[in-house]
């Protein structure tokens, strides 16, 4: 059985590409002040680069040979993670970090074959209960604190919020597994979104996208930024702070969305009428185009 204990008091690798679960394991690691060895890709890579507490590695093998466990991200836009965990598995410990509560079979899968880890770190009940459900006769899942979480709460009580826009949180829809599928993209969704805003008190606000980190394509709402002059890019690094002067947030299943409403943000999906449901548990996220 693999505890917080053991992975804590034992020499840590990472590997990661996706921003979400870069973050979670950072914030899991800084506040039990651990360090690591890492390997890395993606956005993930600008998240612990600029530490001395982690170590950068140029190979998978070079992390294994450093350490006793590796924690590996899980996101489902790269192919990084999941094929350094079939690269890894019955060399070392392997701990999967969920920081998120959709997808998780395509999470694990790789060839058309599902690929399990010695074990599952979560970060909140919902998640608890998911994996559970979903991955039957896993008898190795580590519920802990959300670190990433109560940081982002930090940071943001010394912040000012003038409520200056709307935030919109961009996500890579078309690179979702089975995207073809819902029957919208982001930039469908931003649309659709756009013509409901402008029949509502709401229509002549300004409005903000974050993009999402993974995001390679910088011009995907050029034109609309041109076209419409109360659109913007943020250009802000930090997620709490274009949450925290945001009057409320927009988005599909975006992590950031919970993160809003953890800093006591409305949060609304605009995941069209016409396309599949929004599989985020939390209750709290509302359909734009009922609520307004």
């Amino acid at each position: 059985m693999i505890t917080e204990k053991k992975i804590l008091n034992s020499k840590i690798g990472i590997v990661a590409h996706d921003s979400g679960g870069a973050n979670y394991i950072k914030s899991f690691l800084n506040v039990n002040n651990v360090s690591a060895y890492c390997f890395l890709d993606g956005p993930a890579t600008s998240i612990f680069n600029n530490s001395s507490k982690y170590k950068i590695c140029n190979s998978l093998d070079q992390v294994i040979s450093k350490t006793d466990v590796i924690m590996f991200g899980t996101g489902i836009e790269s192919g990084f993670e999941i094929q350094a965990l079939a690269y890894s598995k019955n060399k070392i410990l392997t701990v999967s970090v969920l920081d998120h509560w959709t997808n998780y079979f395509d999470r694990f899968k790789l060839n058309n074959k599902y690929l399990l880890p010695d074990s599952i770190m979560v970060f909140d009940k919902y998640a608890y209960i998911l994996v559970n459900e979903q991955i039957k006769n896993f008898n190795n899942l580590l519920l802990v604190d959300n670190y990433y979480i109560k940081d982002q709460i930090r940071k943001s009580k010394n912040l000012t919020r003038s409520k200056d826009y709307i935030l919109y949180i961009d996500e890579p829809i078309k690179l979702h597994p089975n995207s073809s599928t819902y029957n919208y993209d982001e930039v469908k969704g931003f649309e659709n979104f756009l013509k409901k805003i402008k029949k509502s008190k709401y229509k002549n606000d300004k409005i903000l996208i974050r993009l999402h980190p993974s995001e390679t394509n910088l011009n995907k709402y050029k034109l609309m930024t041109k076209i419409e002059k109360k659109i913007s890019v943020s250009t802000q690094k930090s997620l709490t702070n274009d949450i925290s002067n945001s009057k409320f947030v927009v988005g599909y299943e975006s992590m950031a969305m919970v993160v809003a409403l953890e800093l006591r943000k409305q949060v609304y999906s605009i995941i069209p009428n016409f396309g599949i449901k929004s599989k985020l548990p939390h209750k709290e996220i509302k359909s734009f185009f009922d609520e307004i």
